[in-house]
């Protein structure tokens, strides 16, 4: 690090949503949402999907408040052409949401664009998914002594990018390659780095700065 550098920061919050199913905890939480973000929530028929975006929601406001940001800013919230969500008149901010089975994640930062992806790492049919990797990326995963725990390595990687990136899948899964802790897509490099929220999870982060100061907070 150069002397005088500033150094980029990302604020990784994260909640064990298992015990919020329970439909008391959720309108005692969703209270804390304005109202537009209520309705929204509202309109998931799944349970388990109103109780994720609840909560996704949750922890950008606890991320709003880890960078002395007024909360009254996530009355601005919309989304790009890809969906991806922004805060307007933030454009220094940037944040992204994940969610896989009991846990919900937000990484958010002042400093550096940001992807975040969480898999719960559940039994599959990698057939379902050969168009996903490269094949020196199967080499890998049928040489790794957990197959499946390889082959969300990869997943991970490959989604948090695409986040980061914005564009979602426009760009193939199949022609991102892994360059030990780094992605390029289109002269861009993307930065990786894992998270540890749960053994039976695989979580990755991705940003447009190399060594980035991270900071996990479970909340909830």
């Amino acid at each position: 690090m150069v002397l005088g550098e500033k150094v980029s920061q990302v604020h990784v919050l994260y909640a064990d949503i298992g015990k919020y199913l329970n439909e008391r905890f959720h309108q005692y939480y969703l209270e804390m949402l304005p109202v537009p973000l209520r309705i929204a929530n509202l309109k998931y028929k799944r349970k388990e999907d109103r109780v994720a975006n609840l909560f996704g929601k949750l922890l950008l406001l606890e991320g709003l408040d880890l960078l002395h940001i007024p909360r009254a800013y996530i009355n601005d919230l919309s989304y790009n052409k890809h969906k991806r969500p922004y805060i307007k008149g933030l454009n220094f901010l940037d944040f992204n949401i994940s969610h896989s089975g009991d846990y919900v994640l937000c990484a958010i930062s002042e400093t550096t664009r940001v992807g975040v992806d969480i898999e719960r790492i559940d039994s599959i049919d990698f057939q379902e998914y050969s168009e996903t990797m490269n094949e020196h990326q199967w080499q890998e995963i049928a040489r790794a002594s957990n197959p499946l725990a390889e082959f969300y390595h990869y997943w991970t990687i490959k989604e948090s990018v695409i986040k980061a990136d914005s564009r979602t899948f426009e760009i193939p899964l199949k022609d991102i390659h892994v360059q030990n802790n780094w992605v390029t897509i289109e002269k861009t490099r993307w930065f990786l780095s894992p998270l540890n929220i749960n053994e039976n999870y695989c979580s990755v982060l991705a940003s447009s700065v190399e060594n980035v100061v991270l900071h996990q907070h479970r909340l909830f």
